[in-house]
């Protein structure tokens, strides 16, 4: 039976698409899996400093909130020119161009604004490294907080703080910033030099706000019917259902099923069977107040 969507059974949920984070939008896969997941506060997926310090003329804008790009049009010097701004994207998987969507669209019809994205081809940490040692920084970076430049950045005193340029260009910024997110990343000086683009606070989660990873695994509909949509919230009911779907659909689209599309294999493992797929199966970390090792224990 051949189907023409994307041959893909299960795929987790990722901000450059659905299908995207496993390489292409029509593979043969059952099950694809993300690159990162979200978390609390400090695991916030990646952070967003503020401009470069050598752009001076350049207003503070992210469009991680259109309001502040609501000015990017005028400098100080209060020109009215197009802006185009260079952001780079410390993650060599990012390929997802400014335009050709209705919010970017939006955004620099709105502001006036343009976005040139940047990204590693190859090491992210040669690249980022290199625009570091050259003074060559971008005016926008996004990166893990675990990235080792993140905190190099700071003690180099090379972005400026988002707080104030906040209060001189974009004063909604501070109303429209999540409070609790400001203070976990406001740093001992009492500035904030960035925000995370996903993240969870106490309080979220206290009150049951889309406390979700991005971690969730989305099913393909037709597939999953047609093996008679099984439960697969068990280690033992999702391996049946990959077992099912593999033998009712030995080939989608005249190419050959790949049950499960996932991460790289390396030397210290896969992502996406040794995390996320655990998680996703919720198995557990500890039984009985006692550690459980989620590898070697229930066959997991």
């Amino acid at each position: 039976m051949q189907y023409e969507k994307p041959s893909v059974l299960i795929a987790e949920g990722a901000a450059e698409g659905v299908f995207a984070a496993s390489g292409s939008s029509s593979g043969n896969r059952l099950v694809c899996q993300s690159r990162y997941m979200q978390g609390v506060y400090h695991e916030s997926k990646a952070t967003v400093f503020g401009i470069m310090k050598k752009f001076l003329s350049m207003l503070f804008v992210t469009s991680l909130f259109l309001s502040l790009l609501s000015g990017c049009a005028k400098d100080p010097a209060g020109n009215s020119d197009p802006v185009r701004l260079q952001w780079y994207i410390n993650f060599s998987w990012y390929n997802t161009p400014w335009g050709g969507n209705s919010v970017s669209e939006t955004v620099t019809e709105k502001t006036g604004a343009d976005i040139e994205f940047i990204s590693p081809n190859g090491s992210e940490s040669e690249m980022l490294d290199a625009l570091i040692a050259g003074n060559k920084l971008p005016d926008l970076i996004t990166l893990g907080w675990w990235e080792p430049q993140f905190r190099e950045i700071l003690d180099r005193d090379l972005v400026y703080p988002l707080n104030e340029l906040a209060e001189q260009y974009d004063p909604d910024f501070l109303e429209a910033a999540d409070p609790d997110r400001l203070a976990w990343y406001t740093q001992p000086d009492g500035n904030v030099y960035c925000y995370p683009n996903s993240s969870y606070t106490i309080k979220d989660y206290e009150e049951g706000r889309g406390a979700a990873s991005n971690q969730t695994f989305l099913v393909r509909k037709d597939i999953y019917e047609a093996i008679g949509s099984p439960d697969m919230t068990t280690p033992e009911g999702f391996a049946d259902a990959v077992r099912a779907a593999a033998a009712a659909f030995p080939e989608v689209n005249g190419r050959p099923l790949i049950p499960v599309g996932a991460h790289e294999f390396t030397e210290s493992g896969c992502d996406s069977f040794d995390k996320f797929l655990l998680n996703f199966l919720a198995v557990p970390y500890e039984k009985d107040q006692q550690f459980y090792d989620r590898y070697t224990s229930g066959g997991f």
